[in-house]
């Protein structure tokens, strides 16, 4: 979400950042909502990941606005990609063992 709210909106890489995780809070509540009507929930992981994702959640956006716009981006395309070898990486072994 955050490189396309980036190329097609124009908006900076920190308001983009602010804005996906506002986007994952409203999903995540949905999704869980679903998932507990159905029975499909853990809910001491559940609390526990989600504790967790509302500390990084409040962390991230207290410090974010201080860090510089290059530190930001030089981060994000960092992680972006570590992902995308491990994702090759994967996809790699899965063909290699056939």
């Amino acid at each position: 979400m955050v490189p396309l709210q980036i190329l097609l909106l124009g908006e900076s890489i920190k308001t983009a950042i602010q804005t996906s995780l506002g986007v994952i809070v409203i999903t995540a509540i949905s999704a869980t909502a679903g998932h507990a009507a159905r029975g499909n929930v853990l809910w001491v992981v559940g609390l526990i990941l989600g504790g967790g994702g509302l500390l990084g959640a409040q962390v991230s956006t207290r410090f974010l606005p201080r860090l510089p716009d290059r530190t930001i981006s030089l981060a994000f395309r960092s992680l972006l990609a570590i992902l995308s070898i491990y994702v090759f990486w994967q996809a790699w072994e899965k063909f290699s063992n056939g």
